[in-house]
């Protein structure tokens, strides 16, 4: 039992993705309420999608000071954040994070797992739905189990309209 004990025994579930955003049309901005995003994972182990909660997106960050004091400031002239939403007035990196608590689900480490994000803009005609492949990674440094997943391409919808 590792230690643990088994009527406690939970899991603790995050999801980073970080992307590229270009705005389609200079001078207007993409905003990105939150409450129209979704997250979830997807794997064979798991019965039913998991429903991420907790789902942000911001800009990059970047640590500031010396000594003792270190605080973190925003790392982007483009992306600004609230508790609510994202507005990005220009080309600039986001992340979007999600995480969840479940009781331990007995995933199997080595299976596969999917990703799903559905962002919302305002104003937008369809929604951007983002699916990723993760693969078990084999080193989990004291985690149960881990997933990666590195992109090596861009894609724009330009070709659909």
């Amino acid at each position: 039992m590792n230690g643990r004990d088994a009527a406690h025994s939970s899991f603790e579930w995050y999801l980073t993705i970080r992307f590229y955003v270009v705005p389609r049309t200079v001078g207007e901005a993409i905003v990105i309420p939150f409450h129209r995003c979704e997250a979830a994972l997807h794997s064979p182990a798991l019965r039913l999608p998991l429903t991420l909660s907790n789902l942000r997106i911001s800009p990059p960050h970047r640590l500031t000071g010396g000594g003792r004091v270190f605080s973190t400031i925003r790392d982007s002239l483009t992306v600004e954040s609230t508790s609510s939403e994202v507005v990005i007035a220009g080309p600039g990196i986001v992340s979007l994070t999600a995480n969840m608590t479940t009781p331990d689900l007995g995933c199997n480490p080595i299976l596969p797992v999917s990703a799903t994000a559905t962002l919302s803009p305002v104003a937008a005609g369809r929604a951007l739905r983002v699916n990723l492949e993760l693969s078990p990674v084999a080193e989990r440094k004291g985690l149960a189990a881990k997933w990666f997943y590195i992109a090596v391409t861009s894609a724009t919808d330009d070709e659909e309209e």
